[in-house]
Formats: structure tokens, sequence, C-alpha cells
């Protein structure tokens, strides 16, 4: 399954790697970003708002292809809530996301498309050890790593001096990897692995030249629905897996391009 979802990305970043450059421009972005965090399972969820920085490099041939690649980090606080288990807040939560695209460049009566594909990575840590809920329920470290296919479109349409370039995409899992550290307060360290889910994204970005750099920003949002893990069976025989849950973040982001 993995090598299949995989096999069509990367084929068109290969090809597009082969094709002769001309007029190339070559451009690094840099930007701040702020967004609102809502983690979702059956009977728990989590509200958490995150600051965090964004960097990228592209690569482009103007009027035949684009390379990219582009990553971010954010940092948070959470607000957790669980029938069974209570509340609590202020556990640190990290995320970081990096990504490689490619894909063609096509012209437009007024602007260009750009569709592509590629391979992303998400990461997230959540580090609740040591903290305790409401109801007594012990806190745990958890990560969870995510490999995923994106399909996406980015259109660039000239509005006088502002720039609009909407973005709509696509995102595949390929697998997750679930690491639950209940060790750290005398318990097991699970493992569970994600087959299935997708990811919905979109970004609304306005361009402005601004001299010396292009100033870029507008509204994004972010969506994850993956399904139930595996089971994992512990050394007690207790059996755990991480279960259905959605993500959804919505935020701003102001980038400068040079």
């Amino acid at each position: 399954m993995m090598k299949s979802k995989l096999t069509l990305p990367l084929i068109v970043i290969f090809l597009c790697g082969l094709m002769r450059p001309a007029l190339a421009d070559n451009q690094f972005s840099l930007g701040v970003e702020g967004f609102r965090d809502y983690y979702r399972e059956s009977e728990v969820w989590d509200n958490t708002n995150y600051g965090g920085i964004n960097a990228g490099y592209t690569y482009t041939n103007k009027g035949h292809y684009f390379l990219g690649v582009d990553g971010r980090f954010a940092y948070g606080k959470d607000n957790y809530t669980s029938i069974s288990d209570g509340v609590s807040s202020g556990s640190p939560q990290y995320e970081a996301e990096m990504r490689l695209r490619g894909g063609p460049i096509f012209s437009l009566p007024s602007g260009v498309i750009q569709p592509y594909t590629g391979v992303g990575g998400r990461f997230f840590y959540d580090n609740s050890n040591g903290s305790t809920t409401s109801f007594g329920s012990v806190g745990y470290d958890r990560r969870i790593g995510q490999l995923y296919v994106p399909f996406g479109v980015t259109v660039h349409v000239p509005l006088d001096v502002w720039t609009f370039s909407p973005t709509l995409e696509y995102d595949d899992l390929i697998k997750g990897w679930v690491n639950s550290r209940l060790q750290n307060d005398g318990g097991f360290n699970i493992s569970n692995r994600q087959y299935s889910g997708y990811g919905v994204r979109s970004e609304m970005m306005f361009d402005k030249n601004m001299g010396k750099y292009t100033l870029e920003l507008g509204p994004f949002v972010r969506f994850w629905d993956v399904q139930d893990s595996n089971t994992y069976v512990a050394p007690d025989a207790s059996e755990w897996d991480e279960p259905h849950n959605t993500r959804l973040q919505i935020g701003f982001t102001v980038r400068a391009l040079y």
C-alpha cells in the first residue's frame, strides 16, 4: 500500500527534475503563524492555541514546473477534557511538518495555475507526562509521526497591486506511528500503527511586491480525520489502540518571500 501511494508523486517529481531549466527563479520564504487547534475523539476533546514559524525554498522553471520544500514548527499548551478522566491544562504540545512538492505550471488568461503532488511528514508531541487531571488520572508522553501524499492546486490571480493565491489540497495518509509512553508512569510503552486517514487543507493568501521582498498573508484551515489504529497487546495481555480522531486547525500566517 505504501509503495503504490508514493509511486505517482515520486514519478512526477522525478520527471520535473529531468526537464531542462529555463528562466529559473529561486525563492526563500520565512514567516510566522498562529492557529487554534481542535482535537476530538469519541470522549475526549482538546483545544490548544499554537504559535509557530514556517519556512520554505522553491525552485521555479518559469512556464514549466516548480519544485519546493517547506516546513513549519509550532508550540502550544493544551486544554484537555475527557468524560472519564476529567480536565487538565497547561501541558506542552509540539507540532512539526516537512513537505516536498512539485508540479507543472500552466498559464491562465490572467494568472497561472499550479497543480502539485509530493510527500509530507507530520510529527506531534504531547508532553503531558507528570500532569494530573481533575479526576486523578496521570498524564503521559505521547508521540505521533505520520507520512502522507498531498494532491493540491494553487492559483495565482493578479488583483491590481495584490495577487490572490488560493490553495486547495487533499492529503492521503500512508502510515502513522503512535508511541504512548505509559512506562513513564509505571506502565508499558505502547506502539500503534495507523493505516487509514485523510486530510484537507486550504490557504487564502494575498501577495504584494514590497520591492526587496514579497509580503504574503492570509488565513488557513487544516483538517485531519484518522481512523482507528491497529491493536497493541501489552505484556500483561491488555489491549490498546489509538482511536478514531479528528483535528481541525484554523489560523493566520504572514510570510516574507525573497
